[in-house]
């Protein structure tokens, strides 16, 4: 098993939102949270755990989710998910190995194969379901981040 998890990094659509995006009249867009996977995050920050964002969308409402969030790092516009996922270890001076990932995309596959921990939403692509990931029981959107962050503290209080 590999040493503790000292950063978690999060996919946006389909993680942390449900996948949708609503588009008001003026173009702007609006994505829903889960208030339960936000308190999970603070959570992990309050014990020591960092936190990012790697992402394929580089749209105005990410700023506005990482400043709601608490992040420290954000790759946005990243669709190599695998080359966003060691730029995030290299930023933050990590081994992959100390990383936990989750992911809901096929593209998230090979990002999910490389880091210690290895999470997908209930709902997440068949591909990411039989790629051996853990597979949480809540759908993105919907309490997987939750779920997910109790997983890995439990973990820690056992370790």
């Amino acid at each position: 098993m590999a040493g503790p998890v000292r950063l978690l990094v999060l996919d946006i659509d389909g993680v942390l939102t449900d996948g949708r995006v609503y588009i008001d009249e003026h173009g702007g867009e609006t994505k829903c949270l889960f208030y339960r996977d936000l308190d999970a995050l603070a959570e992990l920050r309050r014990r020591g755990v960092k936190l990012a964002l790697l992402t394929g969308e580089d749209a105005p409402i990410v700023a506005q989710l990482v400043r709601r969030l608490g992040i420290q790092h954000v790759k946005a516009g990243q669709k190599d998910k695998l080359a966003g996922i060691r730029e995030v270890s290299a930023h933050f001076g990590i081994p992959l190995e100390e990383m936990a990932y989750m992911g809901d995309a096929r593209r998230d596959i090979p990002a999910l194969q490389v880091v210690g921990r290895a999470f997908c939403p209930a709902d997440a692509h068949r591909d990411v379901l039989a790629g051996g990931f853990v597979v949480v029981s809540k759908p993105g959107g919907a309490g997987a981040v939750e779920e997910a962050v109790g997983l890995l503290l439990a973990e820690d209080i056992k370790s």
